[in-house]
C-alpha cells in the first residue's frame, strides 16, 4: 500500500474510534441521569480522552458518577494501544531495509576481458542515495545446475563462493566507497568456481566456450550494510546471466568533474566499450 493511502487509513480508523466512543459517552451520560450531553461534546469529550490534551468541558466526571469511570478507562487504553501499533507500523514503514536497499544500483552487463595473463569478470556498482550505508561489503556467487544420473524435473544447483580480486579484503576489511562508481573485480585462476578446467591455462576464448557450453550459469553479487539513519541492516542483490556477460570489453567512464566535485553520469554507468586488440 503507498505510504499517503498508509497515512489515510490511520487518520480513518483514529477519527471512527472517536465517533464510536461519542455515542457511548451519551449513553453514559444516560444511566448517570447528568445533565444531557450533546453530540458535540460527547465528541469533544471523547476526543480529549483519547489524545489526553485536557478536558475541555464542564463536569467529565458526571457529578462522580461511578459509571462512567470504566469506559475511561478503557477509551484511555484504547487510545494508548492504537498509537503503539500505528507508530510501530508508520517507524517499520519508514525504515524499511528494501526501500533504502534500492538506492543501491549495478550495472546491467559485467565485463570479461584478460589482463595480465589472466582472464578477469567486472562488474559496477554504485549508490544514488545522499547518505551512504555503512560499512558496505560485496560478496559474488556462482550458481548452475549439476547433472543428474537419472531424468527428472527438479535440479541439483550449487552455489560456490566467489573469491574477489578487488576489493581486497586485506585492505580495509573489504569495505566498499559507493558514493562513486566502484569495480568489483573477479580473477579466473585455478581455484574460481568459473574455472571448469583448472589445471589448463585458460585464455579468454577459452573461457567464452566454457561459458557456452553450459546450460545454466548465474552469478549472484550480495552488497550488504546498515542504514545510516536506522541502523538497520539491508542487502541488495542482482545476478548475472551468460547473456549478460561482455568478452573483451571494459566499462565507459562515466564521472565527470564539475565545479570541482565528481558528478556520476547514470546514463553511462552501464555503457561498455569493447577492448582494441
Amino acid at each position: 500500500m503507498p505510504f499517503r493511502y498508509l497515512v489515510l487509513v490511520y487518520m480513518v480508523i483514529y477519527f471512527l474510534g472517536w465517533v464510536v466512543f461519542t455515542f457511548w459517552w451519551q449513553i453514559a451520560a444516560e444511566g448517570c441521569e447528568a445533565k444531557e450531553l450533546t453530540f458535540r461534546r460527547a465528541f469533544l469529550l471523547s476526543l480529549e480522552t483519547m489524545t489526553t490534551i485536557g478536558y475541555g468541558v464542564a463536569d467529565p466526571f458526571f457529578d462522580d458518577c461511578r459509571a462512567v469511570i470504566p469506559l475511561l478507562v478503557v477509551q484511555s487504553l484504547l487510545g494508548l494501544l492504537m498509537d503503539t501499533v500505528f507508530l510501530n507500523l508508520m517507524y517499520t514503514r519508514l525504515s524499511t531495509a528494501f526501500t533504502r536497499a534500492s538506492s543501491i544500483i549495478f550495472s546491467d552487463t559485467a565485463v570479461v576481458f584478460e589482463e595480465d595473463g589472466c582472464v578477469k569478470l567486472s562488474l559496477r556498482i554504485c549508490e544514488v542515495a545522499r547518505r551512504p550505508i555503512i560499512e558496505p561489503i560485496v560478496r559474488m556467487y556462482a550458481v548452475w545446475h549439476q547433472d543428474l544420473p537419472e531424468p527428472t524435473e527438479l535440479v541439483d544447483v550449487d552455489v560456490r563462493p566467489m573469491v574477489l580480486e578487488t576489493p581486497n579484503i586485506s585492505i580495509a576489511d573489504g569495505k566498499l566507497f559507493l558514493t562513486l562508481p566502484t569495480k568489483v573485480v573477479h580473477r579466473v585462476d585455478s581455484v574460481s568456481p568459473l574455472a571448469l578446467a583448472p589445471t589448463k591455462l585458460m585464455g579468454i576464448d577459452d573461457f567464452q566456450h566454457d561459458m557456452a557450453c553450459l546450460d545454466y550459469l548465474e552469478i549472484l553479487v550480495v552488497v550488504s550494510g546498515s542504514c545510516p539513519i536506522t541502523g538497520n541492516s539491508l542487502e541488495a542483490r542482482h545476478s548475472y546471466s551468460k547473456e549478460n556477460l561482455r568478452y573483451k570489453s571494459r566499462f565507459a567512464p562515466c564521472v565527470r568533474i564539475l565545479e570541482g566535485a565528481h558528478q556520476v553520469d547514470f546514463e553511462a554507468f552501464h555503457e561498455t566499450v569493447p577492448l582494441k586488440c
